[in-house]
């Protein structure tokens, strides 16, 4: 019984871990997009661009997954990726689930 507990608790913590994750990883995305001087800057890097590279290689296996199967939702000549929304709309309720 208490195992299973533990392992409710240890993927609890490893959903809110990637939510977090995904968050900043929303944020490097609209800074480089809103900023493009900044991407200029920061794109060879040290630390960011180490930190930039371990972020995008724990979320886009997931999201590449997804966007196999949503499409990007066009408005006109924008493109948005739902993709990302959906999965973290997925691992908030699964989160609130546990």
């Amino acid at each position: 019984m208490y195992a299973f507990l533990i392992a409710l608790l240890v993927l609890r913590i490893l959903i809110r871990a990637y939510l977090l994750i995904m968050i900043v990883r929303m944020i490097l995305d609209w800074t480089m997009v809103l900023i493009p001087r900044l991407r200029l800057r920061l794109r060879l890097r040290g630390i960011f661009n180490f930190i930039a590279r371990i972020i995008y290689f724990l979320t886009e296996p997931p999201l590449r997954l997804l966007r196999k199967f949503v499409p990007p939702m066009n408005c006109g000549s924008i493109s948005f990726d739902v993709s990302y929304m959906l999965l973290y709309f997925v691992l908030y309720v699964l989160q609130i689930w546990l």
